[in-house]
């Protein structure tokens, strides 16, 4: 009889360690799959808006020379903000797809192909689209060094006051002279975004192994 209880008593203690211990583990893999998805995509969020703020900012910065055509002043003011460490590139195109404006000197005066992946998001429609969300105009690649890219784009639009653009006049009725298109490494942020998740991980594995015992 003491023999059959302590059968029945160990086959109990070990389902109901069995059933709990997988409840747990899958409330704590959900757990953790929701925070690092939810801080990854926040992270990425205040990189895309701060990498928008900064292109804006360019653009108001800039409004006056590219009004009056002082191609030096614009100069002075792309190299100037692109040794920020974060700073990739920042090119200004014109609407036929020419760099015109970059801290890269070797990329001056080279066409683009319209159709290309940072161009195509205001050209994949005829007219140019003049207003994109932050979605929309953000691309996100790949380097040769290993670490990714975060690229937006900004249409200039034709304000009024505008008498001409970087190279060419421009009839009242053009609604876009032009792109910004500012790229900043994400290589600080992916590293920031793998120790999270790593971080998240170990707590996880930490708690459940834990509450488990």
């Amino acid at each position: 009889m003491f023999k059959l209880f302590k059968h029945l008593r160990i086959n109990l203690v070990s389902k109901l360690i069995l059933s709990v211990g997988l409840t747990l583990l899958l409330s704590i893999s959900t757990w953790a799959s929701f925070s690092i998805k939810y801080q990854t995509e926040k992270v990425m969020k205040d990189i895309m808006e701060g990498t928008d703020r900064l292109s804006n900012t360019i653009i108001l910065g800039a409004h006056y020379a590219m009004m009056i055509n002082s191609r030096n002043d614009i100069n002075h003011i792309i190299n100037n903000i692109s040794k920020q460490e974060e700073i990739d590139t920042i090119r200004i195109y014109n609407k036929k797809g020419q760099i015109k404006f970059s801290n890269r000197p070797l990329e001056l005066d080279l066409t683009t192909n319209i159709k290309a992946e940072a161009c195509d998001v205001c050209h994949r429609s005829d007219p140019p689209l003049a207003k994109l969300s932050l979605i929309e105009k953000t691309r996100i690649f790949d380097s040769p060094q290993g670490h990714r890219f975060l690229g937006i784009i900004n249409p200039i639009h034709n304000d009024t006051g505008c008498s001409s653009d970087f190279c060419h006049v421009h009839p009242e009725d053009k609604k876009i002279l032009g792109a910004l298109d500012v790229v900043v490494s994400l290589k600080q942020t992916d590293k920031e975004i793998s120790f999270l998740e790593n971080g998240i991980i170990v707590f996880a594995v930490f708690a459940f192994l834990v509450t488990s015992a």
